[in-house]
């Protein structure tokens, strides 16, 4: 019975069935012109995606390309690489955005370095990490090491399979962290961005764990402490807008219009 609800309980890889490309104007350009432009120099037949793309906008205020069907990333691959030869000398930003996961491997003893959790990684892919990423081993409560790992989603997919991974003599834990929600990095509540902030507070500059200026997260060694939830009378000891904060949604929905 145990296991039944454990295995319920551990998290699997999410592989969307869309791929995207994002256009995102400068000052210089409007949307409505970068689109016109775009439509009238890139033949979109000719890259079969007309009958699986849709056009959104995204929450900063872009536009999302997303393709669907068969050979999605390629087509999107192409369509991006269309865009940014239209736009190579205008300020319009193209990027081909990657879905990642998360995870966390642990149970590492002290002898295990970084590089060999990443040759693991790789013996199980059968290819680089590439745009992956990988942290350092810290010591969990148990007094075992654990380390942060970000990589496509389509790689995670292969290494989160079974839950484990043989790294060393023994066998380390995957955990697959859920999604992160949307950050604004002005007042550092969730639910939304700094492009649609209507806060008057200002924490840019500060760091995310202790709210103070002068470092980074990375290199903060103080205790956590959210100012938010401080000035209301709050649980305080974690860090802004994470899933421990009592606030982190408070900034959620503004009007769009003051």
């Amino acid at each position: 019975m145990n296991d039944t609800r454990n295995q319920e309980r551990v998290r699997r890889v999410n592989l969307r069935n869309t791929s995207a490309v994002t256009m995102f104007c400068g000052v210089s350009i409007g949307y409505a012109e970068a689109l016109r432009i775009a439509k009238h120099h890139i033949n979109i037949q000719n890259l079969d995606v007309i009958n699986n793309m849709n056009i959104r906008r995204a929450v900063t205020g872009g536009l999302i390309f997303e393709i669907q069907g068969k050979d999605q990333i390629h087509k999107a691959d192409r369509l991006a690489e269309e865009l940014k030869n239209v736009f190579k000398d205008k300020e319009v930003y193209i990027n081909r955005p990657i879905q990642k996961t998360e995870f966390i491997i642990s149970g590492l003893d002290d002898s295990i370095t970084e590089q060999e959790v990443q040759d693991a990684l790789v013996r199980i892919c059968g290819q680089e990490l590439g745009a992956g990423k990988v942290g350092r081993i810290r010591k969990a409560r148990d007094g075992m090491g654990q380390i942060w790992i970000q990589c496509p989603s389509t790689m995670a997919a292969r290494i989160c399979a079974e839950n484990k991974i043989r790294i060393g003599w023994s066998w380390a834990k995957i955990e697959i962290l859920k999604k992160r929600p949307l950050k604004c990095y002005k007042c550092l509540a969730t639910g939304h961005v700094r492009q649609n902030c209507y806060s008057e507070i200002d924490r840019k500059g500060t760091c995310f764990n202790c709210g103070e200026t002068g470092h980074h997260i990375g290199e903060c060694r103080n205790r956590s402490y959210c100012p938010q939830c401080y000035e209301k009378g709050l649980s305080y000891m974690h860090r802004t807008g994470s899933y421990a904060c009592d606030i982190a949604s408070v900034n959620q929905t503004y009007p769009r219009n003051k």
